[in-house]
């Protein structure tokens, strides 16, 4: 088992045949050492710094059936909620004052959530915390552009495997820096999510 850990540390990448037997392993030595190489890589690309995210948890709304989630479809039981523009600015100056220079705007697809509502609510927190990045986790959108605001409408978003990722705008137009090795998602292994 521990060739395994060693053959991720080495390419990053296990088959899913590989990934199942490393995760049922019941052994102290193989959890050890696959801690011991995910801390190495860690500290290879975020050094000994901690990086803390304001979850703005925006929805519970979701028109997929994901099984594995709470706020499925069809989980009756799950808490309802939207909220709104202002409810939104209120969580991101009340994270901004607890220090929070990252938010992720988070929920399941929600098409009440509109490109237009997303990418104004974006403008919004980029003009009244220009020094914060911000994150969208809201399922998969179209590329379309948007006529918010010249500055979001020039950002057309995909938002795939519930991350954001910009695909005609530049990071300056949605950041007011550059990427950092603290800003980049950083993965000891890939899943086979890839397919």
């Amino acid at each position: 088992m521990t060739e395994l850990v060693e053959k991720l540390y080495r390419t990053s990448d296990l088959t899913d045949e590989e990934l199942k037997s490393l995760i049922e392993a019941d052994s102290e030595d193989v959890a050890e050492l696959l801690r011991k190489r995910a801390d190495e890589v860690r500290r290879l690309h975020y050094g000994r710094k901690v990086f803390l995210r304001g979850l703005i948890e925006v929805s519970s709304y979701c028109k997929n059936d994901c099984l594995y989630c709470g706020i499925r479809r069809s989980n009756k039981s799950a808490d309802r909620y939207r909220l709104t523009r202002e409810q939104i600015m209120l969580c991101a100056e009340s994270g901004y004052e607890l220090g929070f220079r990252t938010f992720v705007m988070q929920g399941g697809e929600d098409s009440a959530f509109t490109d237009d509502f997303i990418c104004g609510v974006i403008s919004e927190l980029r003009e009244k915390y220009p020094d914060c990045a911000i994150t969208l986790s809201l399922g998969e959108r179209s590329t379309r552009r948007s006529s918010a605001s010249p500055t979001a409408s020039s950002a057309s978003l995909t938002c795939a495997s519930s991350a954001i990722r910009s695909e005609r705008a530049s990071w300056s137009e949605l950041r007011t820096r550059p990427p950092t090795t603290s800003s980049r998602t950083c993965a000891f292994y890939r899943s086979s999510a890839r397919r």
